[in-house]
């Protein structure tokens, strides 16, 4: 990272910087996860020990739903569809971004 932007290379050696601003939702669940007080506070005492990919599994549609109606409220944006990590495909989203929407 990078003045808090994330950079990749490309194959040509030129840096690519990203927008901290978007995100694939795996990455918002991980991030709600270890920062949002009432996953938090519910992952406490005897919970404490429950795996970060079940706590994930328990709250997925909880997350994705409020992502549905972020994006129904246009405060998020889905940029694109990409490759996740193991072979299957994930939205990557956008907060702050203004987008040209075509209607058709």
């Amino acid at each position: 990272m990078v003045d808090g932007r994330k950079i990749e290379n490309k194959r040509e050696g030129i840096e690519l910087q990203i927008d901290p601003h978007s995100f694939r939702i795996r990455e918002l669940e991980q991030w709600l996860m270890k920062n949002n007080k009432q996953f938090i506070s519910f992952y406490t005492d005897s919970k404490s020990h429950t795996t970060m990919n079940t706590r994930i599994a328990n709250n997925d549609k909880l997350i994705k739903n409020c992502i549905h109606n972020l994006e129904s409220s246009q405060l998020l944006t889905k940029i694109e569809t990409v490759k996740s990590a193991k072979n299957a495909f994930t939205c990557e989203y956008c907060y702050g971004c203004k987008l040209a929407r075509h209607e058709s």
